[in-house]
């Protein structure tokens, strides 16, 4: 009886053992899998903080790109506008606005309101814009004139344009006269080509080769004109004393000539 209580007890107790170890492999294997299942969802969460950390990465290089890209571009912009307010003062010329003289046939300009400029050399193209101004300008080979109340003289210039309001302009020569206005007088010894256009003009002049007006009351005086005078509009009054001994071609009415 004493052997078989022994082996009753050994047998529980082994059994205990087995229970305890049984129980202790279990309770291991779920904390391996709550370690693996741990480092599972690490990874996953780390993965994507690395993934989001090239994006960002790339997304920088990207924004640095089209950073570097825009200032390239502005400064293109500006180089650009940089030349283009060159090239228009190039085109302009030198101001002469204070008077001063011209060099090797300079191009220039003098504009404003009420000044009176002197300017002396053998100028290229002047231009004259603005209003009470009273300009002694030498030689040149184009003068432009526009504004209105302007008075301006000089000696020989090839080329004049005159357009504008109450203009007057005298040279000892030039070799073209091209008036467009109101009320603009012109006196020259030597005009090879008058041109006007408008109302109110008077040009006085000595020899000249050809005369074409249109308008209304303007008129021309000359010495001589040695092929052509034409006429359009209406009141307009040219007289001549040598040369051709009628006029060419007159459109209008009321229009007076008188002839050598």
């Amino acid at each position: 009886m004493r052997s078989i209580k022994t082996a009753r007890n050994l047998t529980a107790t082994d059994v205990l053992r087995r229970v305890v170890g049984v129980a202790g492999i279990a309770t291991l294997s779920l904390i391996l899998s709550a370690c693996v299942m741990r480092g599972d969802v690490n990874h996953a969460e780390t993965q994507p903080a690395a993934e989001s950390s090239v994006t960002d990465g790339a997304s920088g290089v990207e924004d640095d790109e089209a950073a570097a890209e825009d200032q390239g571009q502005a400064e293109s912009e500006k180089t650009e506008e940089g030349a283009g307010q060159q090239k228009s003062s190039d085109a302009d010329g030198i101001d002469f606005s204070a008077g001063g003289a011209c060099a090797n046939g300079e191009d220039g300009f003098i504009k404003g309101l009420d000044l009176e400029v002197t300017l002396s050399g053998t100028c290229g193209t002047i231009e004259i814009e603005g209003a009470n101004l009273k300009i002694a300008l030498e030689n040149a080979n184009t003068v432009a004139i526009r504004g209105e109340n302007n008075t301006v003289s000089g000696a020989d210039w090839d080329v004049v344009v005159i357009q504008g309001l109450n203009i007057t302009a005298d040279a000892a020569s030039a070799d073209t006269i091209d008036v467009n206005g109101k009320d603009v007088k012109f006196t020259s010894r030597l005009s090879r080509t008058v041109l006007l256009s408008g109302e109110g003009i008077d040009v006085t002049t000595g020899d000249a080769t050809s005369i074409a007006v249109a308008g209304v009351k303007n008129k021309v005086v000359a010495d001589t004109v040695s092929e052509s005078i034409t006429v359009e509009g209406s009141n307009n009054d040219v007289a001549w004393t040598g040369g051709i001994s009628q006029e060419t071609s007159v459109k209008g009415e009321a229009n007076s000539f008188t002839r050598p």
